[in-house]
């Protein structure tokens, strides 16, 4: 094979179901990053089945629970403004002077207008509108599926976290480790959200409780449609860290106005 026509970081690094090599797909196969290779500058990973099969390393956004879609309308004129306190709508004027709305908008505008804390049953104001997010290294180990033994060790592998907010449900406090998208629903693989859980296992056990959280927003140029999944800590039966145990167990869905007028479209 001609090294320089490939490309490892775009055949390991899968951000979609639909990024897998036709390969994997065909054999049910998926492929984990699992950082730098001791001692070596390449990047180590490796391939996995699952009894379950493929969709096991897989969100599954389309889970259905019995939760009807919520409309806000909290554009200047809307009906559902007059519940938030000044300050929150001082916080949506600044939304409204967007040309149009990043990733990291999006979700920090969840978080203004009371939607993730919504979604989640939060306890009321307890949690902010600006999330910590980091990119950096980290170490940590997991088992890709409980059916298998062995221990995968993820060494000083980048990691990305789209937001981390500390709030409190029933009085307990609480972390929330969120991974958002854009756009359409795909497929969004779980080590996408279950390496940021791994990730900051250390630091999470000073909290009641970590809720890994995969948000989606999609925006038409007149509303945005956010799908808020509540997800399982990834992890075994007797406490292991295993990437096929994080599942979706609640999903609800909202649709937003901010705008009077409408934004360009951001994707």
């Amino acid at each position: 094979m001609d090294s320089g026509r490939f490309r490892t970081p775009r055949h390991i690094s899968i951000n979609d179901r639909s990024d897998l090599a036709p390969a994997l797909t065909d054999a049910e196969t998926m492929v984990l990053r699992l950082g730098r290779s001791p001692g070596e500058r390449g990047t180590q990973f490796v391939l996995v089945r699952a009894p379950s099969g493929l969709s096991a390393f897989f969100l599954d956004e389309e889970t259905e629970f019995d939760n009807p879609t919520k409309s806000w309308d909290m554009r200047p004129s809307g009906a559902d403004i007059e519940w938030l306190d000044q300050a929150r709508r001082d916080i949506l004027d600044g939304y409204r002077l967007l040309p149009t709305f990043s990733e990291a908008s999006l979700v920090n505008l969840a978080l203004s207008a009371g939607i993730v804390s919504d979604a989640l049953d939060l306890d009321p104001d307890s949690i902010g509108a600006a999330p910590a997010t980091v990119s950096t290294t980290f170490d940590f180990e997991f088992v890709p599926d409980e059916s298998i033994d062995t221990v995968l060790s993820h060494n000083a592998g980048h990691v990305e976290i789209d937001a981390i907010a500390v709030t409190r449900r029933d009085g307990q406090r609480v972390l929330l480790i969120i991974e958002a998208k854009t756009g359409a629903t795909g497929a969004v693989p779980k080590h996408k959200l279950a390496y940021p859980v791994f990730a900051l296992s250390n630091e999470a056990a000073q909290f009641d409780e970590v809720i890994p959280v995969f948000l989606r927003a999609d925006y038409d140029g007149k509303a945005i449609t956010y799908d808020i999944h509540q997800c399982s800590p990834p992890r075994t039966s007797t406490g292991e860290h295993c990437l096929t145990a994080l599942t979706v167990t609640s999903h609800r869905r909202y649709h937003l106005q901010v705008a009077e007028e409408s934004h360009n479209d951001s994707r």
